[in-house]
């Protein structure tokens, strides 16, 4: 199943923090970048 949700947040930030806020969950960065790098 695809969601797609639509902001008129004028910058990324501002939806991620809007997005953040309603309780989205996200994978912080440095976690995406350690399992790319572990897997060959």
């Amino acid at each position: 199943m695809d969601i797609t949700l639509v902001t008129t947040a004028g910058t990324d930030l501002e939806a991620y923090e809007l997005l953040k806020s309603l309780g989205l969950p996200f994978v912080k960065r440095q976690e995406v970048l350690q399992t790319s790098e572990s897997q060959p």
